[in-house]
């Protein structure tokens, strides 16, 4: 079914249960507006890890608010991605992007945990930042629904 077919279907479908329950179409924002549907939340999920091993922080800013539909604002993300500025202020070159675990929870819920390793040239200049992505489907499309970024293993609830 193409793209846009699902969404005039999911816009019909929450007009007529804004109608039910007496509300204007403008009251219930739909959280696709201007953004891409995720068919494959594993996609999203690396896409936010290859962000973080390119070292790049308004890459990784603006890709959480992609994935998340517009979820996450970009001011309310700077101060929870301290670990990641910590490591990219090392001036550090790439990471090495390890997928650790998945675990998908019926048909609605995909969590991936992800290892990026940061090497330096000199003797001891290494880091390592853990990133944990959860997705939910709603209707046919998945959206990020939550995130940890941590520099401490055990910290990310590895399954």
């Amino acid at each position: 079914m193409s793209q846009a077919i699902c969404a005039l279907r999911r816009k019909a479908f929450l007009a007529g249960v804004m109608i039910v329950a007496g509300l204007s179409l403008p009251a219930l924002p739909t959280p696709t507006g201007a953004y891409d549907e995720i068919a494959d939340p594993k996609i999203s999920g690396a896409k936010v890890a290859d962000a973080v091993a390119a070292g790049q922080v308004d890459q990784v800013i603006d890709s959480l608010v992609w994935e998340s539909m517009g979820a996450f604002k970009q001011e309310e993300l700077q101060p929870k991605l301290q670990v990641m500025n910590y490591v990219f202020d090392k001036g550090l070159p790439p990471g090495r992007k390890d997928l650790l675990a998945e675990k998908v929870y019926g048909d609605s819920i995909a969590i991936y945990w992800y290892r990026i390793a940061f090497r330096g040239k000199k003797e001891g200049t290494f880091a390592t930042i853990y990133i944990k992505t959860t997705f939910n489907k709603y209707i046919d499309y998945w959206s990020l629904t939550d995130f940890d970024f941590n520099s401490k293993m055990d910290d990310i609830g590895l399954p």
